[in-house]
């Protein structure tokens, strides 16, 4: 099976799909080892915003014969997930939902069971603009995995996916017509944010970490590098806690792992490929972002599975699994007398690689 985008499925008729497909909250569209025609592809690429991912898995011929991992956080678990968000959001509440913890905790129990093949995140995530709940989802998985990785201690990594899930819940008091606006005093209103979220949360029982990245999640490691002349506005923020200043010494690895997790997020969904979004995080860690850059950067691959490469011999193969060099992925060839043999790229220093446009190389996805 491969990773296809929706927008190119039609050169894929005839075949079926390889796992389920969702629309909207979760309502079952299409299911596995259904045959594509050109009608269900249409309606399909029609459903526009009703879907939650932008690509599905197909059997090709190609890709006969290469499985891929399972889901590690089922599509039930994570539509449950984001349906709990926007009721938190909708009632301006963060303790509005009594198993909002159950459900972070099952998240964190999947990833933690999982914790070897989680590095090529694109099956995990929702992927639409625009969708604040999806975001912060997609934002505690994130910073979930780095936890996972870095071996943190389990009870704060619950905090923490906790306050990422509840990051941006002081958006819910800003009128969504400032928060979709470029204009300078909506741009301000919209900062305001982190402390509104924060005046909401420090009512409430959620523990100190979740609380400290609700407020702190944008306040980057150089305030004056912050500094964005177009708007003149800094773009840390907020910059005081009662009349107290609020800077970089006061962030710790958790809010420095959801800001990373945060941005990572925020930029592969408008579209920026997995790859340049990385490259950003890798230039900015010490002026934005922290520890919390370093420490993405060691856990998630550019390279999703299921996505084809092209290697510098020419041939190319799909990212079959990860390894600890999130670069170097374990790949498995589609055609000519390689076809169906996989090697690991740890292994081959000599060989380069580079996707294929075809797959999307400049979309969120990958």
């Amino acid at each position: 099976m491969k990773i296809v985008r929706v927008s190119e499925l039609q050169q894929y008729i005839g075949c079926k799909i390889a796992r389920n497909v969702y629309i909207g909250e979760g309502q079952l569209y299409i299911g596995k080892n259904t045959e594509l025609t050109a009608k269900s592809i249409e309606i399909l690429q029609n459903k526009g915003d009703l879907l939650p991912f932008e690509y599905v898995y197909v059997h090709t011929p190609d890709s006969e014969g290469i499985e891929l991992a399972e889901e590690v956080i089922s599509d039930q678990l994570k539509f449950k997930a984001k349906k709990t968000i926007n009721s938190v959001f909708d009632n301006i509440n963060v303790a509005s939902s009594r198993n909002f913890g159950e459900i972070i905790n099952s998240i964190v129990d999947d990833l933690m069971e999982n914790r070897n093949v989680i590095q090529g995140i694109n099956t995990l995530l929702f992927y639409k603009k625009n969708d604040i709940a999806a975001h912060c989802l997609n934002t505690a998985i994130i910073a979930s995995i780095i936890g996972v990785k870095l071996g943190l201690p389990r009870n704060n990594i619950e905090n923490m996916a906790v306050g990422a899930a509840l990051h941006d819940i002081g958006k819910a008091r800003i009128p969504p017509e400032q928060l979709d606006s470029r204009k300078p005093e909506d741009l301000l209103a919209n900062q305001g944010h982190p402390l509104l979220g924060y005046q909401q949360a420090d009512k409430s029982s959620l523990s100190l970490i979740a609380k400290r990245i609700i407020l702190m999640h944008h306040v980057w490691e150089d305030y004056e590098a912050s500094w964005e002349s177009n708007h003149n506005i800094y773009q840390s923020f907020p910059n005081k806690l009662n009349n107290n200043s609020i800077d970089a010494r006061f962030k710790d690895i958790y809010i420095s792992i959801v800001q990373t997790a945060d941005v990572f997020d925020n930029m592969c969904t408008q579209g920026l490929s997995k790859t340049a979004v990385l490259e950003y995080i890798r230039d900015m860690q010490y002026i934005r972002f922290g520890p919390g850059a370093k420490a993405l950067l060691q856990c998630i691959s550019p390279y999703s599975l299921g996505s084809e490469v092209r290697l510098n011999n020419g041939m190319t193969a799909l990212v079959a699994g990860h390894t600890d060099i999130p670069e170097r992925p374990i790949i498995t060839f589609t055609k000519g007398p390689l076809k169906n043999s996989t090697i690991d790229l740890t292994e081959k220093a000599y060989l380069t690689y580079q996707l294929e446009e075809k797959t999307g190389s400049q979309k969120g996805i990958l």
